[in-house]
């Protein structure tokens, strides 16, 4: 027996060796792992807006998810969502304006209108409710909150 041979069936025990590893490993922990963060980074669409409108909300934990829908969506993504979380804590630390404008409300109004909102998820402007809009390109971010009901509603439209 030749030394080189056997270093090449050594070789070659190997590679088999790391291949019936790797494919149970990747099984088992690959398959899952990409599935979790797929479906978590999908999910979130506070991680979205906040990357995308340079803001911070409150962290995930501290906001329950209560209503979540959009308008007809285009092949870009392009349409209207509307969101409406509870804050758990007790502020919100965002820039936001104190005085009620109606141009606001009646844009806030029409964005539920356009998404099908039901009565029961319609903003309620007689409370008191502290907002802030942001305009990027010809894309629209409102942000309305709730002072007493803790309610952040969240419109975007997106062109």
């Amino acid at each position: 027996m030749n030394f080189i041979s056997v270093l090449k069936r050594e070789k070659r025990t190997i590679i088999i060796f790391l291949i019936e590893i790797s494919i149970p490993l990747f099984i088992f922990v690959g398959i899952p792992l990409g599935i979790y963060i797929i479906t978590t980074l999908r999910n979130s669409s506070i991680v979205i807006q906040e990357a995308y409108w340079g803001i911070v909300l409150p962290a995930k934990k501290e906001m329950e998810e209560v209503l979540s829908e959009h308008s007809e969506i285009g092949p870009h993504g392009e349409g209207l969502y509307h969101s409406i979380y509870v804050v758990e804590r007790n502020e919100i630390k965002l820039r936001l304006r104190i005085d009620t404008k109606s141009d606001i409300e009646n844009t806030c109004l029409e964005y539920c209108e356009d998404a099908g909102t039901a009565d029961e998820y319609m903003p309620d402007f007689s409370q008191e409710y502290r907002w802030r809009k942001f305009e990027k390109y010809q894309d629209t971010l409102i942000l309305v909150y709730f002072v007493e009901t803790k309610e952040l509603h969240v419109f975007e439209n997106f062109f």
